[in-house]
């Protein structure tokens, strides 16, 4: 049997999962693929190479909204 990573990211409004809601119903959402076992280092390579690129010298942490 082939082991696959699941890679998944959330968001929401709340921040951390366990902080209380602000307004009732607050959701955040996820994102998130899978990856072979066998290819996981090339994956992290192109997106170390793609961050690099994208990133233009920042360091640190990055939202989505800084590459736009």
């Amino acid at each position: 049997m082939e082991t696959v990573y699941f890679i998944v990211d959330e968001s929401g409004a709340k921040g951390f999962a366990s902080n209380t809601e602000s307004e009732l119903g607050e959701l955040g959402i996820a994102a998130g693929y899978f990856v072979r076992e066998r290819l996981l280092s090339r994956v992290r390579d192109d997106f170390k190479t793609i961050l690099a690129e994208a990133a233009g010298g920042h360091k640190g942490k990055s939202h989505v909204v800084d590459f736009t």
